[in-house]
């Protein structure tokens, strides 16, 4: 996160706010949605399977 605000913003996050902003954002957010999400979007991912293209995380 610090590398990142530094790039984007050219803040320098000492007081890691960013970092502690977005642990309680994903901590206290319902985790469904995310799921959801990312399994939308393996499902995608799959679909090249059609182009002779496979993509495979193992």
């Amino acid at each position: 996160m610090h590398a990142a605000s530094q790039y984007m913003w050219g803040v320098q996050d000492t007081d890691l706010v960013l970092r502690k902003a977005l642990f309680s954002t994903l901590k206290e957010t319902d985790t469904r949605n995310f799921k959801f999400r990312w399994q939308l979007e393996s499902l995608k991912s799959q679909e090249f399977v059609e182009t002779g293209l496979c993509y495979d995380t193992r």
